[in-house]
């Protein structure tokens, strides 16, 4: 009699005569996926156990479950930033399959993973966010014996996802009728915004549109160089109902504890402005009283201090207001004072949309 013990994905015990041959063997149906390891022995005196001098052997046998995984997604090429659904379906002859964790591994542009299990119809879905433009290889397997790692007969299934930048305001326009098109940066002035834009300080003062008109957190804007020009029906018709966005603020956010941002004494040499507790001298002041004011560069919200320009690497002189900041280049406008403003509406625009 020769006796086999079948341990693994699937258990049975069993014995078997030898033929003339010296040959046993018996028959079991796996019914789990996975390995079985068969060990037998040759009970030559009859008493039911292994001794000693009794042969034995062992054999291995992987199972291969009959199923099939399959990958949809909700959108094959979606916009950066958005959301997207990745559909697996693990189906046998007898239709979906349920109760086996399905892992996803995301590679390429973004990277993730994740488990879910299959639910009644076979389905498991994975929901990502494509944070950055590229493509990414999504690849998911059936883990039927929930080891974490893909063995033999497991299936598995890939898919590619290419991920674009959304179409924005920063996008070249055509010319619109009845506007006014910057050949260089390939965008329209328009309406009020353009008849403040000529009225207010034009290309000196706020630089080239660097988007077309856009709703932004519910306001009606218009990104330049050195501004940000945003539309409050009724708040000021005087100047079109245009006020200008706070970007010296917003660009110099975190910044509020270093030395020339804090509060100082009136210096009598200067216009002190108690709201912020900054003085305004010299040139820039004369520049602040000429070319703008209150209305177009805000308060000031430091004293004068060195800084290396973002666009250029040079170091200025420069001094920062609620909507903007003044640099000082010697020699290159006399007539202004030799005073520059910086591209913050650039800054503010790259700091928001990564991905224009």
């Amino acid at each position: 009699m020769v006796y086999f013990d079948i341990t693994g994905a699937n258990t049975v015990s069993r014995g078997s005569s030898t033929n003339e041959s010296g040959v046993a063997s018996i028959s079991y149906t796996g019914r789990n996926a996975g390995s079985d390891t068969v060990s037998a022995y040759a009970d030559l005196n009859g008493n039911n156990r292994r001794d000693s001098n009794e042969p034995t052997a062992t054999a291995t046998i992987t199972w291969v479950r009959n199923a099939t995984l399959s990958l949809a997604v909700s959108a094959d090429a979606p916009d950066a930033g958005s959301a997207v659904e990745v559909i697996a379906t693990l189906a046998d002859p007898d239709g979906g399959v349920s109760g086996v964790p399905i892992r996803f591994s995301v590679t390429g542009s973004n990277s993730t993973s994740g488990v879910r299990t299959s639910d009644a119809t076979g389905k498991a879905v994975f929901t990502y966010t494509g944070s950055n433009v590229g493509t990414d290889t999504v690849t998911a397997y059936a883990d039927f014996n929930s080891n974490g790692v893909r063995d033999t007969g497991e299936p598995s299934a890939s898919v590619t996802i290419n991920w674009r930048r959304p179409f924005g305001p920063a996008d070249p326009s055509p010319a619109r009728p009845g506007c006014v098109y910057f050949l260089a940066t390939q965008h329209n002035l328009c309406a009020g915004f353009r008849s403040y834009w000529e009225q207010f300080g034009g290309l000196a003062v706020y630089g080239m549109p660097i988007t077309e008109e856009f709703v932004e957190n519910g306001v009606t804007v218009q990104y330049f160089e050195r501004a940000r020009f945003e539309w409050h029906p009724g708040v000021w018709p005087e100047r079109y109902d245009v006020l200008l966005g706070l970007l010296g603020n917003e660009v110099t956010e975190g910044r509020r504890g270093e030395l020339p941002f804090q509060a100082v004494q009136a210096n009598p040499a200067c216009r002190y402005f108690p709201e912020t507790g900054h003085n305004l001298c010299g040139g820039f002041r004369t520049y602040w009283e000429t070319f703008g004011g209150l209305a177009v560069y805000g308060l000031p919200i430091s004293e004068e201090f060195r800084e290396v320009n973002p666009d250029t690497g040079v170091e200025y002189t420069v001094q920062y207001f609620e909507r903007q900041r003044f640099e000082w280049h010697p020699g290159e406008w006399p007539e202004r004072y030799d005073v520059l403003l910086g591209r913050i509406g650039v800054q503010v625009l790259d700091a928001r949309y990564p991905n224009r």
